[in-house]
């Protein structure tokens, strides 16, 4: 009887010593190792993850990702080395860099199985990897840069601050491998198109091509920038706007719209509503405008300011509106400042005026001989006054 009591205790004992021995192996995996990169499973979830589409078994493995695995009641979060591999105690090493999720989780779980009971073994994929692509070309900071997982190609460009204003968004080239693709990523963010902006991956190259300055191109400046968009024919002011990127940002602010030709010297201005039925030609700069264009008026008048811009207006009538002095104005050529900073004379009916023009009106020949005519008058009584003063001094000396 005391044999079969003693049998009895061993075996208890052996099983408790065997159980705690288990227990002691997971919980050392918990802790993490100086081998491995390894995180206790709160860490990990207090991280969240932000995702636009769940991680499919395609997903290709790399150093960065973290595992999930649970075995018999355990669980723990294993990091993948920068060599591909996962290390866990008295399992063995894992190599899973470069294989899908699906792949990967079958290599672990059929590790454990060595260990553990298969069936209370389970693997999930717990953290992305960070990864980095290379960016060249018209955009604000060129080189690498390092992304979260899933990001899209839109968030590249922000994260390297953008475009530059000669950029073409119709032609960027993303280069995988040895494939390259050709996207037109201005077609995804004016018609929503995610096929436009894929999701890049681990090593991805992203060219962003400048413009043919040279060839035709539409030029568009607001508050924000300026940006340089090709030339198509039959596109309207609206097309070049919306093709620019940088109307939106503001435009229930614009009100009107001047366009100039620098090589035919056109310059119109128009309200913003009429942007539909407007087909600029090849060089015109556009200019969404905040208010309504003025002109100022200045030098002899009644009225001196700034007066709403009108295109059917000769410089006279603007005059006219700063109100007549007809005795001391002259109203021959008016001297005009244009927005740039350059001075010109312009007849008062044929001349034109752009909004932003400072029209001076010069004094009249007859203000200017009168001025001419007192100023030699003072100089003279001064001159007689001296002289008066001198002979009379000389003779009381007398």
């Amino acid at each position: 009887m005391k044999r079969t009591l003693f049998a009895f205790a061993f075996l208890l004992v052996s099983a408790y010593g065997a159980s705690s021995l288990t227990s002691m192996s997971l919980s050392k995996e918990s802790s993490g190792t100086s081998d491995v990169a390894l995180a206790s499973r709160d860490q990990t979830l207090m991280n969240p993850i932000i995702l636009e589409t769940p991680v499919d078994s395609t997903y290709i493995i790399g150093p960065g990702d973290v595992f999930q695995i649970f075995a018999e009641g355990t669980n723990l979060s294993v990091q993948v080395s920068p060599d591909g591999a996962i290390g866990l105690e008295q399992v063995g090493l894992v190599d899973v860099g470069g294989k899908t999720l699906a792949e990967s989780r079958k290599a672990i779980l059929a590790a454990l199985s060595k260990r553990y009971m298969q069936k209370e073994c389970f693997v999930v994929l717990g953290q992305l990897k960070k990864f980095k692509v290379d960016i060249y070309g018209a955009v604000v900071t060129t080189g690498q840069q390092v992304l979260e997982g899933g990001s899209r190609l839109s968030a590249l460009l922000r994260a390297v601050g953008g475009i530059t204003s000669s950029a073409n968004m119709d032609s960027v080239l993303l280069m995988r491998g040895k494939d390259t693709t050709k996207l037109h990523l201005l077609e995804a963010d004016l018609k929503g198109s995610t096929d436009q902006d894929p999701m890049l991956k681990q090593g991805d190259v992203v060219v962003i091509p400048f413009l043919n300055l040279s060839g035709k191109v539409v030029t568009v400046r607001t508050a924000v920038g300026s940006r340089v968009v090709p030339w198509q024919e039959g596109a309207t002011v609206d097309d070049y706007l919306n093709r620019s990127r940088l109307y939106r940002r503001e435009e229930n602010q614009y009100t009107h719209l001047h366009l100039s030709n620098l090589t035919t010297g056109k310059e119109e201005t128009v309200e913003l509503s009429a942007g539909r039925l407007v087909r600029p030609d090849a060089g015109t700069v556009l200019e969404p405008m905040m208010q309504k264009p003025s002109v100022y008026v200045g030098g002899v008048s009644a009225h001196v300011g700034r007066f709403d811009y009108d295109p059917k207006f000769t410089p006279y009538e603007y005059v006219t509106l700063s109100g007549l002095t007809p005795v001391s104005a002259n109203y021959g050529p008016l001297h005009v400042v244009r927005k740039d900073g350059k001075e010109e004379w312009i007849d008062p009916i044929k001349g034109v005026i752009n909004p932003g023009d400072y029209i001076e009106i010069p004094r009249s020949t007859y203000e200017n001989v009168k001025d001419v005519t007192v100023f030699i008058a003072t100089v003279i009584s001064v001159f007689s006054t001296m002289l008066i003063a001198y002979i009379s001094y000389q003779n009381s000396k007398k």
